[in-house]
């Protein structure tokens, strides 16, 4: 050991008839036997730049099982400390600790090498073999540390290198994935709660523009990153606000070991004589610290310029899976705000989340409501989250402290909006209107509301001499044009604002005109508004899914009690009474039972 930086000279005919994983396994048993066959951990090395998966899985193998008891003893460790050099006169210990220091800087090597393999192989077998070689290293320093420090102590360098290059896997594959929180983020607490510490504190936009700066990474890598935490992460359950004994560690339990400051308390106080008071809870236990690192995970990943496609995965799982765990909710308003006022699909995707905020969380916004009535035009009613709109919007409107203007103005301009959806969007919107009608019953004179600068409709039923009374004019306003309608009614379908838009000096009578439409089920539909409201709500459920697949569906799948009826009359002949034909041949046919 002279020379320990040396390149070792194989033996003569050494390699010549073994494969290179027999070579591996030959030098990893000299070394088991012996300490002056350390340099084979360089031979070993070299195999590990093998294209070959069975050779680097062979080498990274033999590599931990030669670091292993170096570790547990502490010898070498993923980040070294500086240690006082030997006496001089102390020949033995100085060339221990020279060993010690080679065998260090040979663990740091083959670490990167981990790192670096990991990034680049596409093999799932080969990542998830590098994945639990690190994993158990991981296990046994944190063993080390605890023993050492008296206190729980987790190697944070080590996890985060660790993390950091699975992000960044040119192939992070479904394989790989699974077994990455099955078999170890969703199983083992600690490797939970430090994976979110290593997102909140690394990925952060500061953190990721002082990497790119110092190791040059490419905006591209960084990119790959963000999309492979969000996806990790949105696969995570929140960490449990109250932990139970069948909770498991990878690592040391840390409810058996007392905190960093809780050690140093408890050791100062014994020095000095002092009751020594309950030791705190080390922080994978700490529920405020689990909703703390949590809170900082979701908001390293919402500070990035998301892709359309994640921006709206957050969006829609945040009600449920974020804003309940946060440690300070109102930190998403600013996300949820500008999101929110963006308009389209994303604005209805914010829509429920923004919500619980007010709602919840005593946040102030003002023109929730102006925002969300100017939602409602043409493109939503064909967008795929339609029914995600009307289900909050039904929420939104339930409050008997709105305005009755705001209600009447939401049922005009979606009566307006009738005239031009497709029949599935059709068929919510009637039920939807009919049980607003029926909430608030201030707004039901705009199913009759006859004057000069709107046309009279008369949808509800009414008296005798109230229908006499009404049936000339009726008659003459049911049959004009849709321009004519539009001309004279005073609601104003432009303005975003539901106090101008003069929704109560209106009537509804675009739903006299689904009366006609051509659609059976929505003309059949629409009569309701002409019979008495002793009908109870309408099940809004029953009406959102609905398309023209599933209508025609319906339409043709439905049993017709009785065979419907032709105007042609079935001949009895071949040839008719007269024709040419009928002269040269007398076919009679029978007729059919």
């Amino acid at each position: 050991m002279a020379r320990e930086r040396t390149k070792p000279t194989p033996q003569k005919g050494s390699t010549q008839s073994k494969t290179p994983v027999a070579q591996i396994r030959e030098w990893e048993a000299q070394i088991h036997d012996s300490k002056k066959y350390l340099n084979n951990i360089l031979l070993i090395h070299e195999q590990l730049q093998s294209q070959a998966a069975e050779v680097v899985y062979a080498g990274i193998h033999a590599l931990s099982r030669v670091f292993a008891p170096y570790v547990e003893r502490g010898a070498v460790r993923s980040h070294s400390e500086t240690k006082q050099s030997a006496k001089e006169n102390d020949e033995a210990s100085a060339a221990l600790e020279k060993v010690n220091r080679w065998l260090q800087e040979q663990y740091e090597r083959f670490l990167k090498t981990l790192w670096a393999r990991l990034r680049s192989t596409k093999e799932p077998t080969l990542q998830v073999a590098l994945l639990r070689v690190a994993l158990q290293l991981l296990q046994k320093e944190n063993t080390v540390l605890c023993r050492e420090n008296g206190y729980y102590t987790f190697p944070d360098e080590l996890y985060q290198n660790l993390v950091t290059a699975i992000v960044n896997s040119v192939s992070y594959s479904d394989d790989f994935h699974n077994v990455w929180l099955t078999s170890y983020l969703r199983s083992y607490h600690d490797l939970h709660y430090y994976f979110l510490k290593v997102v909140g504190d690394v990925f952060s936009p500061d953190q990721e523009v002082g990497k790119s700066t110092r190791r040059g990474t490419s905006n591209s890598s960084s990119s790959l990153a963000r999309v492979n935490v969000f996806r990790i992460v949105e696969s995570l359950q929140p960490l449990p606000s109250s932990l139970d004994s069948t909770c498991q560690y990878w690592g040391e339990d840390p409810t058996h070991l007392p905190n960093k400051e809780s050690a140093k308390r408890s050791r100062k106080k014994k020095r000095t004589g002092d009751r020594v008071q309950p030791t705190e809870p080390s922080l994978p236990t700490c529920p405020q610290a689990c909703r703390q690192v949590f809170s900082r995970a979701w908001l390293a990943i919402m500070s990035y310029p998301l892709d359309m496609d994640t921006y709206k995965r957050v969006l829609l799982v945040m009600h449920k899976q974020i804003i309940p765990y946060m440690e300070f909710p109102h930190q998403l308003f600013d996300f949820l705000i500008a999101a929110y006022e963006s308009g389209g699909v994303v604005s209805i995707l914010a829509l429920n989340s923004l919500f619980t905020l007010i709602q919840e969380h005593n946040l102030d916004y003002p023109d929730f409501y102006t925002k969300l009535y100017s939602l409602f035009d043409r493109q939503v009613m064909h967008v795929k989250y339609r029914a995600r709109l009307f289900r909050l919007t039904t929420l939104f409107l339930s409050s008997s402290h709105l305005p009755v203007y705001v209600v009447a103005a939401f049922i005009k301009r979606m009566a307006r909006l009738t005239l031009t959806a497709p029949p599935g969007a059709i068929v919510a919107i009637m039920p939807w209107i009919y049980n607003l009608l029926k909430e608030h019953a201030k707004c039901m004179p705009m199913l009759h509301r006859p004057g000069e600068t709107t046309h009279g409709v008369l949808l509800r039923p009414q008296t005798d001499e109230q229908s006499g009374n009404q049936d000339s004019e009726n008659s003459a306003t049911d049959h004009l044009p849709i321009v004519d309608w539009l001309a004279s009614d005073c609601f104003d379908m432009n303005t975003t604002d539901p106090k101008h838009s003069r929704a109560m000096e209106s009537s509804l009578w675009e739903l006299k005109t689904l009366q006609s439409h051509y659609s059976p089920v929505v003309s059949s539909l629409a009569k309701m508004f002409s019979e008495r409201f002793n009908k109870p709500p309408y099940i809004l459920e029953d009406f959102l899914d609905h398309t023209y697949t599933t209508l025609f569906k319906a339409d043709v799948e439905r049993v017709s009690k009785k065979p419907p009826a032709l105007q042609a009359v079935l001949p009895k002949e071949l040839f008719r009474s007269g024709d040419s034909f009928s002269e040269l041949w007398d076919i009679t046919g029978t007729e059919a039972e």
